[in-house]
């Protein structure tokens, strides 16, 4: 993982590497952080250690699944394809991967992609609950005076869903008062 401080945070490219027999394969991610709202956040979340709670991301996606909709695989079998397989990753990061860092390291940019609850945002913080605390959240910090519609909104969504988060989610927007 690459980490670059931004104000009250970070953005982050991760690389993950599968190994298989006789090759391996590598994705690429990109995550951007938040400290003051992963800290809102995870403050009562008690299956995270403080370690764990401080490596959270606020949101993040796949280079793949932002690209062309699905996870993207850079195949290595050979010593030799290593250059090329590097190139065409740095190509992915500066078409897709920094414009998105760029772009959702903005605190109001990120709030109006996590205040969504449309499919292709899940890519982004999958976990329904944990994204509308995190869109909450960023409507507090923000002062958006829509922050009850907000709680209301994502209350209904997680209800329709039957969300295991739920109950988490109306603890933490019952905190905030």
């Amino acid at each position: 993982s690459f980490y670059r401080p931004i104000e009250g945070g970070w953005v982050a490219v991760h690389l993950s590497f599968i190994q298989h027999a006789d090759d391996f394969d590598v994705t690429v991610s990109v995550s951007i952080r938040f400290n003051v709202i992963e800290d809102l956040v995870n403050a009562k979340n008690n299956l995270l250690t403080q370690k764990e709670k401080e490596a959270t991301s606020t949101l993040g996606v796949e280079l793949g699944n932002l690209s062309i909709g699905e996870q993207k695989r850079w195949n290595v079998s050979s010593q030799e394809q290593i250059p090329s397989v590097a190139d065409s990753i740095l190509e992915a990061f500066d078409e897709f991967g920094n414009p998105y860092l760029m772009k959702y390291s903005a605190m109001d940019s990120a709030y109006e992609l996590l205040s969504s609850d449309e499919k292709h945002v899940w890519k982004h913080c999958p976990f329904h609950a944990t994204r509308a605390k995190k869109a909450v959240a960023i409507a507090k910090l923000l002062g958006h005076s829509d922050i009850q519609a907000q709680i209301s909104t994502r209350r209904k969504f997680l209800e329709e869903r039957k969300d295991f988060g739920l109950s988490d989610f109306v603890s933490f927007t019952n905190s905030l008062s």
